[in-house]
């Protein structure tokens, strides 16, 4: 089932203002309880999670399906422990943390 048009642009709007930046570090404890979710580039965030927050299913399941939407994986996140001081994007649209990479 799809969220009315409105309710979603209505709800991205006011997500737009939430989106911040922290470094890899600060995620720990939300990965931790398996709550981050990496955005592909293509996608812009408070979109995203406007739609997460309306219950958008099939957008939601075409972004998990096509890779746009996931969870880190282990090499990842690997991979960025070590590098604790990147910086990403986020956003919190509970239960999740949603994370992209900055473009500098």
């Amino acid at each position: 089932m799809s969220a009315s048009p409105s309710k979603v642009e209505k709800l991205k709007q006011d997500l737009k203002a939430s989106i911040e930046e922290a470094p890899w570090s600060w995620f720990a404890p939300h990965v931790a309880r398996d709550a981050v979710f990496l955005v592909h580039s293509e996608l812009e965030m408070a979109e995203v999670g406007a739609h997460i927050a309306a219950d958008s299913v099939q957008e939601i399941s075409a972004w998990l399906t096509a890779g746009k939407l996931a969870k880190p994986d282990q090499d990842k996140i690997q991979y960025w422990d070590s590098v604790p001081d990147k910086r990403f994007r986020f956003l919190i649209v509970q239960p999740y943390v949603l994370i992209q990479f900055l473009d500098h």
